[in-house]
């Protein structure tokens, strides 16, 4: 794959809304999510709305930068995935 060996790799995460979250699980609502190629497993988060808000507009934007391209990270790019999770409290 062309990209091993290369550094960094910047690329945006965009999380616009969530629409029809329950009407029992949408106060406070905001979204986690993880790259397959981190090892660190470690989590990025909108901020959380402070709202009762079925459809959430998050309007959120993040650069990530990966500093090195290993073969593993290069698998991951091209095989792998982003978790997202959304979240909300009961009212």
């Amino acid at each position: 794959m062309e990209l091993v060996g290369k550094s960094n790799l910047n690329f945006i995460v965009q999380i616009d809304c969530a629409n029809n979250l329950p009407s029992n699980l949408c106060y406070n609502p905001y979204v986690k999510y993880r790259f397959q190629f981190e090892r660190s497993n470690q989590w990025y988060s909108t901020p959380e709305m402070k709202v009762i808000e079925p459809n959430p507009k998050f309007n959120y934007k993040k650069q990530h930068k990966i500093d090195f391209i290993s073969q593993d990270v290069a698998e991951c790019l091209k095989n792998g995935n982003i978790s997202f999770n959304v979240y909300g409290f009961p009212p």
